[in-house]
Formats: structure tokens, sequence, C-alpha cells
């Protein structure tokens, strides 16, 4: 049994949007849950700068994890776009 490759292209399209919007949601309420502790620390003024270095540097961590998601994401459905053109162009429409 074949798929159609336009169905393929839409699942591809679906994942992908599926992906994209989990990883915004968890990037998002990341941000969020970290920060409350972050803000109680930086109101005692002793440890205040020191918290928000790390404040930092842990936000820096994150932002480059999340990035790097969605830059193998991109580089993922990239791939499967050419090898969706690729089967629809070599093999797909042969029985």
């Amino acid at each position: 049994m074949r798929i159609p490759i336009q169905q393929l292209r839409g699942a591809k399209d679906l994942l992908e949007d599926v992906v994209r919007a989990t990883v915004n949601a968890s990037e998002s309420l990341q941000q969020k849950i970290v920060r409350q502790p972050y803000a109680l620390l930086q109101r005692i003024d002793a440890i205040a700068a020191p918290v928000r270095k790390i404040e930092s540097v842990q936000a820096t961590i994150t932002q480059t994890i999340y990035g790097t998601i969605r830059f193998v994401t991109r580089g993922s459905v990239g791939l499967a776009s050419r090898l969706l053109d690729f089967a629809e162009r070599n093999a797909w429409g042969r029985k």
C-alpha cells in the first residue's frame, strides 16, 4: 500500500507545526517557572548581584538548547522535504 506523496507532505508539515508549538510552549513555561526563585533570591541584597549573573548564565544555556532544537527541527524538515521531492521525481509514480 502506497501512501500518496501529498499525505506524506501534509504529515511532515503537521509534525513540524507540533514540534515548533511544543518547543515554544515548553520554553515559555520553563522561563516562567525558573524566573520565580531568581526573583525571590534577588530581593536579598547581599546575593542579588551573583543571582542575576547565575540567572543570566542559566537563561543563555536554556536559549541555546531551545535554539539547537529549533535548528535540528529545521534541518530535519528540510531533509524530509528533499527526500519527498526525490521520491516523487524518481520512484513514486512507478509501479
